[in-house]
């Protein structure tokens, strides 16, 4: 391996130039006093030195003369190098033996061209020095040189100066498809592709006439052409040859396809994981150094911190994210100090041209340089910020959701005991004097009042599901309002403005009431602080019916008027919403065959407009039948849980005239009936029961007689007026709490069918 000797006073030019020249491959050393410079070189075997020029006690160009004059060492290349620019000093250097001058600060391409280039001259000069000696001692030493040439690997040629071939050494021979025999005296040009081939003549005699170097000294990569015409990289190193009065060049080839190939894979290499980076869809960077400077960004990461990619390029993360220095620029000096990575950490921060805080997951892996030491980091970074809004909605969802279940079973119980409290009431009615009418009736209308409010927390609880039937929209509007005026603060009016003589449209009342109720709501959220108006008006437009809730509230924006009915989008403060109201209201319109629109501006209210078609359809009229006009007759199985509710369901239906027996759960209903099927007419069971439920209690009854008549009753509301009773065997479906007359009037019509049948 070639040994360097760099003499330099100063350290840090030292450490430049060694770090140069070791990422070269070549050995070398330094000495920094000029003064121990002559006894180093009588000590060791030098190949090649880089001298300054500017030195203290005794100057670079001494040094060079005292080297060119010493027997021994005078053979020795120097390399002059200075921040100078002065062509005195340049010829000067030239003039007293040195190879070449370089200028402060030292290109790495040019330096190894001139390392090299010096190394192949002295070489070649070896080389020739050694035929001289061969000559001089006998041709064995002549063989011995002809031996170096023609054992390289690499193709040696030496030419005249009219760029005649005069040596053409076997590795040469290998390369290019020739033979030596067919080349001597030949113009070079052969070897050379357009158009080079072309320019080649003028070169040479630009060169012979002004002495101006462009290639000779150098290391360079062009294209050489074989004998077949096919073309190849070379790496060719140019040297001027004087000896014995000839006067030539000599060229040193090396074949670098092996190089190239390389080096297109490492760059196809670098282009495939460029797409791949820019690509990935987690934002990726590589931050070089330790003031983490941004070597590579792809488009993802760059987005979130809302700039360019070019605009990150060059720069450190400070530059671009001057609040990093807290949240992630000591967790990055961790890394570089430790070698450890940083892996899934999950936090939040708010960045430039960002209203709200994002929340991010990182992770920061160190990439080590040849010495085992981090010198960069890879960074990656994956935006959840959707994710955990989207767990928060879900969780808030869940909690509704327990919520509604809960209603449910609330109200379910309830219903129960309203169906006693109601009726007791009406037994009341029939056996107490008249002066008790009036206050049992007051009774009777505050448990109507609280069924209507059960109903209302079934349909919360998603539980209601009826059809739709004939309503009044008036009806409906007065009776929410009576819903949601004792829960609104005083400070917002409610005012209402009905349509006389209003025709029906098709609804849900409870899902109409809901729609109003969530619009009302929101309306008060809206002007809590501040207080208020809403406005409740029923309007017949075009053949439609127009419901119109307006509030004087702050308004909507353009932009939150777009999203409004998305599920989950709320524009309240944390803890005042769900995000689920509008989007249900949404969703009950459509269930209604209806529209639903908004007008709206900032700090001027907020309009509703809810378009019903109209239905032709009259109001369902309640058939009350009165006790002393039904016959009865039969022997009615009543099956309840809730003793309370057989024993009212007894006291009513027995001194009608009917016969009663009464169970408590399914399997025992189940067990009397088997025992003697034939003495029942009816069953009258309640749907939700220990062991069996209603249904369950049915299937099994049928299986002895499939024909009994069965009357189902629930506080839940599973049923819809759509199900199909006939389908599950059931002749009548009735809600809790039921008034008696009502119950009276399904029982007298199943029985009257079940006489009707053949």
């Amino acid at each position: 391996m070639n040994k360097i000797l760099i003499v330099d006073d100063d350290h840090v030019m030292v450490k430049y130039h060694s770090s140069l020249l070791n990422e070269l491959g070549y050995s070398q050393n330094y000495v920094q006093k000029s003064t121990q410079v002559m006894a180093y070189l009588e000590k060791n075997d030098i190949d090649l030195i880089l001298l300054d020029l500017y030195m203290p006690d005794i100057d670079g160009m001494t040094l060079l003369k005292s080297i060119k004059k010493h027997a021994r060492l005078k053979s020795i290349e120097v390399i002059m190098i200075s921040a100078i620019n002065d062509d005195d000093v340049i010829a000067e250097s030239l003039k007293h033996g040195a190879f070449d001058f370089l200028r402060k600060p030292v290109n790495e391409t040019i330096l190894s061209n001139k390392v090299q280039a010096a190394l192949d001259k002295t070489r070649i000069q070896l080389a020739q020095q050694e035929l001289q000696r061969a000559n001089a001692i006998n041709n064995q030493s002549i063989a011995h040189y002809d031996a170096i040439i023609n054992t390289s690997s690499d193709g040696i040629i030496s030419i005249n100066e009219q760029g005649l071939i005069t040596s053409f050494n076997p590795g040469a021979e290998k390369l290019f498809g020739y033979h030596a025999g067919d080349l001597i005296d030949k113009n070079i040009s052969v070897l050379m592709p357009q158009p080079f081939k072309d320019e080649l003549d003028g070169y040479l005699h630009h060169y012979l006439t002004t002495g101006i170097k462009t290639v000779i000294g150098q290391k360079i990569e062009v294209e050489a052409q074989r004998k077949d015409g096919t073309l190849f990289p070379i790496e060719l190193s140019v040297n001027e040859i004087n000896y014995e009065g000839f006067r030539g060049f000599s060229g040193i080839i090396r074949n670098i396809s092996d190089r190239v190939q390389y080096r297109k894979s490492i760059i196809k290499i670098n282009e495939y994981l460029d797409t791949v980076l820019l690509n990935l869809p987690v934002g990726v960077a590589i931050l070089e150094g330790d003031d983490f400077r941004y070597f590579r960004i792809n488009q993802y990461l760059a987005d979130i911190n809302g700039m360019s990619i070019d605009d990150h390029l060059g720069k450190t993360l400070l530059e671009v994210l001057p609040h990093a220095a807290e949240m992630i620029i000591p967790e990055l000096k961790n890394v570089m100090s430790t070698g450890q990575p940083i892996l899934n950490r999950e936090f939040s921060i708010l960045l430039p041209g960002r209203s709200d805080a994002m929340t991010l997951i990182d992770w920061h892996v160190p990439i080590c340089g040849d010495d085992g030491k981090p010198n960069a980091i890879i960074s990656v970074v994956l935006d959840i910020s959707e994710l955990r809004s989207t767990q928060d909605r879900l969780q808030q969802s869940q909690k509704l959701e327990a919520l509604g279940t809960l209603a449910g079973g609330i109200a379910h119980d309830f219903n129960n005991t309203l169906a006693i409290t109601m009726g007791t009431a009406e037994l009341l009615l029939e056996i107490l004097p008249e002066d008790y009418h009036e206050k049992i009736r007051r009774i009777i209308s505050a448990s109507d009042k609280a069924a209507n409010l059960v109903k209302q927390i079934l349909a919360f609880s998603r539980t209601d599901s009826s059809e739709l039937s004939p309503q009044n929209l008036n009806e409906i509007v007065a009776e929410a309002i009576l819903m949601i005026r004792p829960i609104i603060p005083t400070n917002i009016h409610i005012q209402q403005q009905l349509l006389s003589n209003c025709p029906n449209i098709m609804a849900d009342k409870n899902k109409v009431e809901q729609i109003i109720i969530n619009l009302c709501t929101n309306a008060y959220h809206a002007m809590e602080q501040t207080g208020g108006s809403i406005d409740i008006c029923v309007q017949r437009e075009e053949g439609q019916i127009v419901l119109m809730i307006k509030d004087s509230g702050p308004g909507i924006a353009l932009a939150e008027q777009e999203r409004i009915f998305d599920p989950f989008y709320t524009t309240k403060e944390m803890g005042k919403g769900t995000g689920l109201g509008l989007s249900i209201v949404y969703s009950l319109v459509k269930q209604h065959h209806a529209d639903i629109s908004l007008e709206s501006a900032p700090q001027q209210g907020c309009t509703f407009f809810i378009t019903f078609p109209i239905t032709e359809q009259s109001l369902a009229q309640e058939t009350i039948i009165e006790r002393t006009s039904v016959a009865a007759n039969g022997h009615i199985l009543v099956v309840d849980d809730e003793q309370h509710i057989t024993d009212l369901f007894k006291d009513f239906l027995q001194p009608l005239g009917y016969k009663i027996t009464i169970c408590h759960d399914g399997a025992e209903a189940y067990e009397v009936f088997r025992q003697s099927p034939q003495t029942f007419d009816l069953l009258l069971t309640d749907q939700a029961m220990p062991q069996l439920t209603g249904l369950e209690l049915v299937q099994k009854i049928h299986l002895i007689d499939a024909e009994l008549p069965v009357i189902l009753l629930s506080g839940y509301n599973e049923m819809s007026a759509g199900s199909d009773l006939k389908e599950l065997a059931i002749s009548r479906y009735l809600h809790k709490p039921v008034k008696l007359q009502t119950l009276l009037h399904s029982i007298t019509d199943v029985l009257s069918e079940r006489i009707k049948k053949p």
